[in-house]
């Protein structure tokens, strides 16, 4: 068992080169695990080509403050979370950006039919799915379209609620509320295929291991190969209730891991089968709403040999990759995905704190309270996205419509950008351009 942790431990910082095995065959790896290697973990993004490193140095803050990570550009954001890991690297970004330009979506995202998923950027393009499922091209430079494409189901007038992308193989693959998957070429628009999934989905595809894999809204998961065969489909306990959001799934190495909607994460082998589950529900039915659902609408996030899961039940978990083996669980919880590095773990809690906690152990360092215009803290309603790590500087979107920065060393509030209309999705960064999505049914583009 030793030793299948140290091998596992020195290839996971070359996941992107090598296609180390996270997981074995085995149901359950049994035995115990100590605490990670405490050298310099790996935080390159899972996905090749994607970012390169700047030669500068970490700079280590003493004394109860977080560490800034090493900058390293990202040049595309492939699929939600912005890497099938959902690792969202520390990239450079302008402390004084501005609006750059406007692209209006749709004329006004209609009551109750939000975007659900985030722009994505892939090389010289930026990618984005309106709520009627129409997909628009656009020059990341200029915001100009360069195509559309409708995939409104025939006889639809408004669309379907919901979806998401991800783009491979000069693919862009788009799952969507009307239960479909469809390939599209990257460079002019074109459908290659369409395919039924085993249901209606409000998120993306999960692109890995040269395949897709798909979550339902019941949980289920679909797995394609990129040429649209169907491979197989994980059933989902689906005993609990689940929050309606991005696909709550991670891949690294040979494994795929995937929050439940009845609480509990499994890890899963490149053929479908269970590896190892940890259930993570809440027990008992008392308390408010919030308290009783386990899931979250927080993306599993895989650095190395850890993964973090941040659930709207107020808890934080450090779990170990290969075993499952939980390392340890802070009282806070989150309804977006944190930002994690090799030292630390940022986040928003319901409680309206970006909070910082150090990653080995999951005690706090340091928390603030995140700006907003209506003071009165007993009025709800008030939504964050991020944080994104940018600059020095840690980033959250609000649905006051403000897009807000923090220092990563302390949490001090540096500044604020008033967009002018609520965010409704999380926010894609990639070639030093910030997207995000309105209400007002605009993409706004800042750098």
């Amino acid at each position: 068992m030793r030793s299948l942790l140290t091998a596992f431990l020195i290839c996971s910082s070359l996941l992107t080169l090598a296609g180390c095995n996270i997981l074995t065959s085995s149901s359950s790896l049994p035995g115990s695990v100590g605490s990670l290697s405490s050298g310099r973990q790996s935080e390159t993004d899972p996905q090749p080509g994607e970012i390169d490193a700047l030669p500068n140095e970490s700079i280590t803050v003493a004394g109860g403050t977080a560490t800034i990570p090493i900058l390293s550009v990202r040049s595309n954001w492939t699929q939600t979370g912005g890497s099938a890991a959902n690792l969202t690297n520390h990239t450079p970004f302008r402390t004084n950006a501005s609006l750059a330009w406007i692209y209006e979506a749709s004329s006004r995202m209609r009551r109750g039919r939000l975007a659900t998923t985030e722009p994505l950027i892939v090389g010289s393009r930026a990618y984005v799915l309106s709520w009627d499922l129409t997909i628009s091209a656009l020059d990341v430079a200029t915001g100009r379209r360069l195509w559309q494409r409708d995939l409104k189901p025939t006889g639809e007038r408004d669309g379907a609620f919901g979806g998401g992308m991800a783009a491979g193989a000069n693919s862009l693959f788009v799952a969507t509320g009307a239960g479909q998957l469809h390939a599209l070429d990257l460079e002019n628009g074109n459908v290659s295929w369409t395919k039924a999934l085993s249901g209606a989905t409000r998120s993306g595809p999960l692109v890995h291991l040269g395949n897709l894999f798909v979550t339902t809204m019941s949980g289920d998961i679909d797995a394609f190969s990129y040429a649209g065969t169907k491979l197989w489909t994980h059933e989902a306990d689906t005993s609990l209730t689940g929050i309606l959001g991005p696909t709550k799934a991670a891949g690294a190495g040979n494994g795929l891991f995937t929050l439940e909607p009845a609480g509990e994460l499994k890890a899963l082998l490149d053929n479908g089968k269970e590896a190892w589950s940890l259930d993570l529900a809440v027990q008992g039915t008392t308390g408010a709403l919030g308290d009783r659902i386990s899931d979250s609408r927080a993306l599993p996030i895989v650095n190395g040999n850890f993964i973090l899961v941040s659930s709207w039940s107020d808890r934080t978990i450090g779990i170990v990759a290969s075993t499952g083996t939980k390392l340890w669980e802070a009282p806070v919880g989150s309804t977006v995905t944190p930002a994690v590095t090799a030292q630390n773990i940022f986040l928003v809690s319901k409680d309206g704190k970006l909070r910082a906690l150090r990653r080995d152990t999951g005690a706090q360092v340091w928390a603030t309270e995140l700006t907003r215009k209506t003071q009165d803290r007993r009025v709800p309603g008030v939504g964050y996205f991020g944080p994104l790590l940018a600059g020095g500087h840690l980033i959250v979107g609000t649905s006051e419509g403000y897009i807000q920065y923090y220092h990563i060393s302390n949490g001090t509030f540096v500044r604020e950008i008033n967009v002018g209309s609520p965010l409704v999705t999380d926010m894609t960064l990639a070639k030093g351009t910030l997207l995000v999505t309105t209400i007002d049914g605009k993409i706004r583009a800042y750098r």
